[in-house]
């Protein structure tokens, strides 16, 4: 059953249980499953921002890695990144999965600085798709197809391959429908198709959650062109005397 996707910030003092109200949200809401013996929420990515998280951290970056004596870079795909080519698959292979970009402690991070472009995602249309779309760069396009679960790469020739396919020839795959059903994988790949100009937006299948606390003296200042964007709830303090009992004195 489809859900309509929420991109939230669960707001108040801590302790009062904005992580749990996120699972109960996932759960009820979203139809996200939860794994009693994990204790994982599935298809969820889970950040925490604090002063050193940056755009990098959210999108993706380029990292040393070493092998034997010799060392190369690869992309790493970010938080962001990560929960964006999980929703993709999701389309990509026609499930009914919902999927959930979860982000505590939003304002202990520089939050507009962070999402970066992302910021011009956050405006949804009626069909809860992105109403724009941003340029992604080569580098990020490969982060995102090895975010969805394919193996991406540059060949020796400098073109980019998708699971060893030539990205032209791999498209072709999905179109003679040979891989999954056409109709289900064409609005996200019609915004990849072109490796020289890629494009994302934020899918219908994918909310995003975030905390903030607000008695926090270490926070960095939302503007409202950021806030506007986001539906807000304020989480009370549990006011029972059972909560209580257990405060050591």
């Amino acid at each position: 059953m489809s859900v309509n996707p929420l991109q939230k910030i669960l707001f108040g003092s801590p302790g009062t249980g904005k992580s749990y109200k996120i699972r109960q949200i996932a759960q009820e809401e979203l139809n996200i499953e939860f794994d009693e013996n994990s204790k994982i929420l599935k298809n969820t990515v889970k950040t925490v921002f604090h002063p050193e998280y940056t755009y990098a951290d959210f999108m993706g970056k380029l990292l040393p890695l070493t092998q034997g004596n010799n060392v190369i870079y690869k992309y790493y795909p970010g938080h962001f990144l990560r929960a964006l080519g999980m929703a993709y698959r999701g389309l990509i292979e026609g499930n009914d999965e919902h999927y959930l970009l979860v982000i505590d402690e939003l304002n202990r991070g520089n939050a507009p600085a962070i999402f970066g472009t992302v910021f011009q995602l956050l405006d949804r249309e009626d069909d809860h798709w992105s109403t724009y779309q941003v340029d992604i760069s080569e580098m990020e396009l490969i982060g995102l197809w090895n975010a969805m679960g394919y193996e991406a790469d540059i060949n020796n020739k400098g073109k980019l391959q998708v699971n060893d396919i030539p990205y032209d020839k791999f498209y072709d795959r999905f179109y003679e429908g040979k891989m999954f059903v056409p109709a289900r994988a064409t609005r996200v790949l019609n915004l990849l198709k072109d490796p020289n100009n890629p494009k994302i937006k934020i899918p219908s299948n994918l909310s995003i959650i975030a905390t903030i606390n607000t008695s926090d003296e270490s926070i960095y200042y939302l503007d409202s062109a950021f806030k506007r964007r986001w539906d807000w709830e304020y989480i009370e303090m549990p006011n029972n005397k059972f909560y209580f009992k257990y405060i050591p004195q």
